[in-house]
């Protein structure tokens, strides 16, 4: 057996000396680490965004909860609308459910296919028979590398409904249409927090559109007021404040989950 004692001899220290330098020395920085997660903490806490979600999507074969189609078209475009390039790799059986998957943001130009690769993945498994690492079968595998798409900013889903409901309700003789006025009234650069940046996008639209706005140009107006990354506590603090109650709790709480 290899004797560290003979070492610390060697360079003329303790083996007691060298324990208590290091001792102080892990003490420090677990110090530094720990002051360091507690200012990241409260910047996290303090933030009005979220995390963003990493651009990159690897489907295998999961339980039916995590398998639903609906599920990665949801989370595609939450990647997308904060991030202009995507990967997804599918896994083995997965390769139909991501092909369909990809097709699906194409069609609803979500999303540009810029590269597609194949590949037989050989992985260990780390368990040692006599000596030998075992691995495991090939496994097939695809990859698409995807780009932002002419749709992916707009808002999706659960955000969608709501922004369509504010609109209905502004729009009580169902015309279709809401004056500019009535959209500028509304403030929702304030209501949904939104950065100088994106109020100033937002202003340029409405001119360009005319007086009149339609339900698809206040979505795209909404979209671009309404940050990709926005905690939802928030999002749901402001539809409150425009009279909007917290509806289809059920629906939002999977998707808080996404994130």
């Amino acid at each position: 057996m290899f004797n560290f004692k003979n070492v610390y001899d060697d360079i003329g220290m303790s083996s007691d000396a060298v324990a208590n330098d290091t001792k102080e020395e892990i003490q420090t920085v677990g110090a530094i680490e720990k002051t360091k997660d507690e200012s990241q903490g409260n910047a996290e806490k303090d933030s009005i965004y979220i995390k963003p979600l990493p651009n990159r999507l690897i489907i295998t074969t999961r339980p039916p909860k995590f398998g639903r189609l609906s599920f990665f078209i949801e989370r595609a475009r939450k990647i997308l609308r904060h991030d202009e390039t995507l990967t997804i790799t599918g896994v083995d059986r997965a390769i139909t459910l991501t092909c369909t998957l990809v097709e699906l943001l194409k069609r609803q130009k979500i999303a540009k296919v810029t590269k597609i690769a194949t590949n037989m993945n050989l992985n260990p498994n780390f368990r040692r028979y006599g000596g030998n690492v075992a691995w495991g079968e090939p496994v097939p595998t695809i990859v698409f590398h995807l780009v932002r798409g002419e749709h992916a900013t707009y808002v999706s889903d659960f955000q969608q409904r709501k922004v369509i409901e504010i609109f209905e309700i502004n729009d009580p003789e169902h015309s279709g249409r809401l004056k500019k006025k009535k959209v500028e009234e509304l403030n929702l650069s304030k209501t949904f927090l939104s950065a100088p940046q994106q109020g100033k996008e937002a202003e340029d639209l409405l001119r360009s559109i005319g007086d009149e706005i339609s339900l698809p140009d206040f979505i795209r107006y909404s979209s671009l007021l309404i940050h990709p990354l926005l905690k939802p506590s928030l999002f749901k603090s402001g539809l409150v404040s425009l009279g909007i109650g917290p509806q289809e709790q059920q629906q939002q709480q999977e998707e808080e989950n996404i994130e």
